[in-house]
Parts: structure tokens; sequence; C-alpha cells
């Protein structure tokens, strides 16, 4: 028995045996999709994603996504699930993805499990991994850490700030020096308007306003009546109940300079635990505001670490297995499925990811700012657009054939090294069969279902894992193919429709804000979404 996030499912059918749970996973562009939905329609099955975008509404290009009129009736879970802002991990898979597996199962279906995130899958079989436990020590290095950082956000603050410091001192000792000065003739302090007012009232004392009060209101100095006011002010808030920020705030380590905001705080502390390693844990506690004990957590998990991110954490991959998993890597000669990556690239980015990415600027999103912000394509396509934007504000035309063709290969290059970490990681799970998926996918298919009369399951790569000198050369010599972008009206099109993108934002408008559209191009996800592969 295992207790999911949708409550305790049973792990034994009634025969007594396992409930079987089958997972689909390969290399981007390998045809794991085609694949997952054909054994989901033989086996009676529904899919659950395990793409660590496809969870997002309105990413569909650059996730190449399935639209749902290409499903065929199949029930598919963990798409279009959050907006694209929020964060989602291999913690969050893991509760979602074993909710789902638990209520298919339940109805008498089978869980296919299909998806390329290596993290995703390993906690979905083995469970969430370990932390280490909270010690004195380790939360002492944790405050000095996030102490450290406030230290300096406080100085660079104070550099900043340091003109307009001087500026209201030497305003302050005007201000106290002329009231020094004219103490014994009642003229008191204050700015030169309120001096200017009470010449005024002098002037006219003689019509019947007493000389003795205005100069007893005139000797009450402005450095009197602020240090009254703070007094006011402080017994005020110890006279009231906490706030919910200051209850919020409980967490918060000692140490806090007075001088910084509340919100200054958190993002230097936020700040300094991007330095740990782990970029993508970072920006998850950075969006939650002022959740310092999830913050002080997650700085002491990734001090322990020394380096290693969160998603690295050692699962027990020794321990027994609650479900009959099995699972399958889908592989192709990598040359082939290099050019495969590239074609899909090209439809990419002609089909709709630039206005996918617009429209994560548009809603305030930086460029690897969350997980969405960090998947590849929708990060190179953001600051393609953000240095776009910025030549376009400084008068110098919209991009270029030439940088469009680049924003392709390092679409291209990135997918590749993706690939490669694929690779590398499923070669040394030994759960995972590998199955070669050349052609349209049916021996693929038929691979899996004969693997599933077996009564065990026997996983490892055999010699597909690993590559002849011949292929490491040509690997190492490869170069990017162009086809689609060989066409100049296609080219035109796509650069007219970044130049209306930018024309419709209008000039000045800051990256990542502002209105705007796809200048008349396709709508995201509905006409060129690649075809399942």
């Amino acid at each position: 028995m295992h207790a999911t996030a949708g409550g305790t499912a049973p792990a034994e059918s009634p025969d007594g045996q396992k409930q079987r749970i089958i997972i689909v996973t390969g290399p981007t562009a390998v045809g794991k999709t085609k694949v997952g939905l054909e054994l989901a329609k033989r086996l009676g099955g529904e899919v659950i994603s395990a793409d660590s975008v496809q969870v997002y509404t309105g990413l569909d290009v650059g996730s190449d996504k399935l639209p749902e009129s290409q499903r065929q009736g199949i029930p598919h879970h963990l798409i279009d699930v959050l907006p694209p802002t929020a964060e989602f991990s291999a913690g969050d898979f893991y509760e979602r993805g074993r909710a789902a597996a638990a209520d298919i199962l339940r109805r008498g279906k089978v869980p296919v499990v299909v998806g390329g995130t290596g993290f995703y899958l390993r906690w979905f079989m083995y469970g969430k991994a370990q932390t280490p436990v909270s010690t004195p020590e380790l939360q002492a290095k944790a405050a000095a850490l996030v102490q450290q950082a406030w230290a300096k956000a406080a100085g660079e603050q104070q550099q900043q700030q340091q003109q307009q410091q001087q500026q209201q001192q030497q305003q302050q000792e005007e201000e106290d020096g002329d009231g020094d000065g004219d103490a014994e003739c009642g003229s008191g302090g204050g700015s030169d308007e309120e001096r200017a007012d009470g010449t005024a009232a002098a002037s006219t004392s003689g019509a019947g306003e007493p000389s003795g009060q205005h100069q007893q209101q005139q000797q009450f100095s402005s450095r009197e009546w602020r240090r009254q006011c703070k007094e006011r002010r402080r017994a005020a808030r110890e006279a009231a109940p906490p706030t919910p920020e200051q209850l919020a705030d409980r967490n918060m380590p000692p140490g806090a300079p007075p001088g910084l905001s509340r919100e200054a705080l958190w993002d230097a502390a936020a700040a300094a635990l991007a330095g740990l390693g782990d970029a993508e844990a970072a920006a998850r506690v950075r969006g939650e505001r002022h959740n310092w004990y999830r913050l002080m957590r997650v700085a002491q998990i990734l001090l322990h670490n020394q380096g290693r991110p969160m998603s690295e954490q050692a699962v027990d991959t020794e321990r027994e297995l609650d479900y009959d998993f099995r699972c399958f890597f889908l592989h192709r000669p990598r040359a082939q499925l290099y050019d495969k990556i590239a074609y899909r690239v090209e439809e990419m980015v002609a089909g709709g990811l630039l206005q996918e990415a617009q429209g994560l600027l548009d809603a305030g999103v930086a460029p690897g700012s969350c997980s969405a912000a960090r998947a590849i394509g929708y990060r190179q396509a953001m600051e393609f657009l953000q240095a776009a934007r910025s030549r376009y504000d400084s008068g110098g035309g919209p991009p270029t054939q030439r940088q469009l063709l680049d924003l392709i290969l390092q679409i291209g290059a990135a997918t590749r090294r993706l690939v490669k970490g694929q690779h590398t990681w499923f070669r040394d799970d030994g759960a995972f069969l590998w199955v070669e998926n050349e052609g349209g996918g049916e021996g693929a298919v038929a691979r899996v279902l004969a693997e599933l009369d077996r009564p065990r399951h026997e996983g490892g790569c055999g010699d597909s894992g690993r590559l002849e000198k011949e292929e490491m050369r040509a690997l190492r010599e490869y170069q990017q193919p162009v086809a689609l972008f060989r066409d100049a009206a296609l080219v035109a099109r796509v650069l007219g429709e970044v130049e209306a993108m930018l024309a419709a934002r209008g000039g000045g408008a800051e990256d990542g804000g502002g209105g705007g559209g796809g200048g008349g191009g396709t709508p995201p996800g509905e006409s060129a979404a690649p075809q399942p592969q």
C-alpha cells in the first residue's frame, strides 16, 4: 500500500498482483507521444503527461502539445492545468501524477505515463528524495547566509542613496541652525515656507494675536514634532495586535538591517539562495513571497547538498516498488534524431513559438525567471524578442534573417544538449528497457506489448546506450540543417510578424509588459502544432 496525494490506492489487484503502470519515455522528438497514445488505445488506458512544459496553459507550440482533436478520445492528465507563471517541480508531479494514477486504476483503466523528464519519473516511481534533518548547525549556516546577503544589500542601497541622504542632511542642518540662532527671538525652526508664514503672522500680531502665544508655537521645532510622532507610532505598534505581515515574518532570521524594506529583505535573501547551485529551486522560493520558513529550509538543504540541486537528491532505488512499473525508453540513431529535432525547431518558430514567448513577456515574465521561462525554446525566444525590442526602440529596425536563423540554431543546440543528458540519465537507470523506435512507431508498440505479456519486467539498455567511435565522430561534426527557413517567403512572414508585435506594443514599452498580439500571425497552438511523431 502506498499513500498518494489522492488518498490511499490499493497497490495490488484483486488477484493479489501489483497493479500495473506503464511508463514511456525517451529523448525529445523520438516519438513518445504517438507510441504512448497507441498503447493507451490498445490497453484501455489513459495518458498522464510527464512533460515539464505541457502542464502550462497557452504553451502549446513550444511544448509540442498534442491538440485535443488528435487525442482520439483518450483522456490526458496533467496537461493545461497551470498558468505559465506558476512553478511546477518534481515534487508537484509526484503528488499530482500519483493522484491521477490512483484515480485511473480505481476506474479499472491502465495509467500510461508519457514524458521525458527524468527527475519526474524517478520521484514518481520511488517517492520523494529524503531531505537532510534541520540541525542547529544548518540553521546557523542558513541564517549567516541570509544576514550576509542583507548586509551586502544594505551597503548597495546606502551607496545608491548617498546623494539623496546628503541633501536631506544638509537641509536638516540648515533648519536646525536657523532654529538655534533665533531661539531667543522666538522665530523657531522649520522650513523656509514655515518661516515666511511666521514672519507674516508676526507682522499682523498687532491685530489681536497675543505675541506670547505666537512665540510658543514657533519654539515648537520640527525636530521635536518628529520625535513625538515617532513615539506615538511606536506606542501604537506595541499596543496593536500583530499584522499579517508580522505573522508571516516570524520565521525571518534576526539581524535585519533597519534601512532595508520588507520587500528588499526578501529579494536579497532569495538572491543569495540562487548562488547555492539550484537556480530552479531558488526561483520557486522567490515566488513564494515572505515564506521565510520555506526559504530558510531550502537554504539548509542546499547548503547541505554543497552545490547539488535538490532534484538530484538521492532516492531509495532499492526499496520495493508499490506498483508493477513497466518502463520503456524509446531511442533511435542519434544523427537521425538530431535532424528531426532541427526540423521540429523550424516548425515551432514558424508556427507560433514567438507569439507564445511574447505572451510570457506581456505577462511580466522575464527569461529564466520561472519554470516555463527556463524551458528550452521559450527562453531563447524570449531573449530574442527582448533584444529585438531594444534595437527597435533605439531606431535599429526589426530583426534580420541572420538573427532569426541564429535563434533557430540556438534552440537546436540547446535541445541536443538536453538529448545527450537524457540518454546519459536513462542509460544509468536499469528499470527502463530500451526500445528502438524507427519508422512510424508500430515496431516499438509491438515490442512493448510483447514485453507486457512477460510476468516480470527487466530493463537495461544493452549496447543501445553506447555510441560507436564513428557515430561519436559524426556527432561531433554535426551541422544543424535548415530546411523550412530556406523559403524566403516564410522568412519574410515570420519577420513581419515579429515587427508587427514590436509595433503593436508601442515605443518605449518595457520588456515583459505592455499589450500586444501576434501581429496577424497564427494563434498559438492552432494551425502549426507539429503532428505526433
